[in-house]
């Protein structure tokens, strides 16, 4: 955040907001879709190089169902910043969160969701130029988007007693009042559920393929190895 450029959110907010900086909501977006799109895609292209040559076709099954898997548990997630925090993924990173531009309050699931990014973000891009003009907003003095002005809302810096303490916290910010120690020992809890729950995932995808894969699933995988030893030209 640079502080030369600091801002409050409105005077006739109850409590002083600093709203966010333009920096720090560009890497939340740039960190946001890395997680949820570029990481599955670089996943895909790396892993499935192989069998677009022609692979086994159980490999093909595992990468497509661990990619699907893992973006649908990333927008699982997503909407739990949003209900819980009323923050994205790249926002929570940021310890920057969505508030109302009036009442400097964050704002329910429904109006980030629907409104905001539904209704704001998604369904107005399709017309033309609008999404540039939406990113260019960001230069205003207010650093309101056009979608913050369609829902009524305001990006600003989360107050330093509710930011995260771990990397993956579940916990509503009205919970966070609670002594540091404790939201420090749950943080540890939730981050070690959130890891056991992705393995679990990969786990599930492995043996819940078709009968006709998993009969055949150690021989394939040895095939496939061939394959990408010599579709990339590595020794055998």
């Amino acid at each position: 955040m640079n502080t030369a450029e600091q801002i409050t959110l409105n005077d006739n907010a109850p409590s002083v907001k600093i709203v966010a900086s333009r920096s720090d909501r560009l890497l939340a977006v740039i960190v946001e879709r890395f997680i949820i799109g570029v990481f599955p895609v670089l996943f895909f292209l790396i892993f499935g190089f192989g069998f677009m040559g022609g692979g086994p076709s159980q490999v093909t099954i595992f990468v497509l169902s661990f990619v699907s898997a893992y973006v649908l548990f990333m927008v699982f997630v997503s909407l739990l910043f949003i209900w819980k925090r009323s923050q994205s993924m790249g926002k929570y990173f940021y310890d920057i969160y969505v508030v109302d531009e009036k009442t400097g309050k964050r704002i329910g699931f429904a109006k980030y969701f629907f409104l905001r990014e539904f209704f704001g973000r998604n369904l107005l891009s399709i017309v033309p130029g609008y999404v540039i003009v939406d990113a260019l907003m960001i230069f205003t003095k207010s650093r309101r988007t056009l979608h913050d002005r369609i829902a009524g809302t305001s990006v600003v810096q989360l107050p330093q007693e509710k930011r995260r303490v771990g990397f993956f916290y579940f916990v509503s910010l009205e919970a966070v009042e609670m002594k540091r120690e404790e939201v420090r020992r749950r943080a540890k809890k939730f981050t070690l559920i959130f890891f056991i729950i992705a393995f679990c995932i990969s786990f599930l995808v492995i043996f819940f393929m078709p009968a006709s894969s998993r009969s055949s699933r150690d021989t394939s995988f040895d095939s496939y190895r061939e394959h990408l030893k010599e579709a990339y030209g590595l020794p055998q």
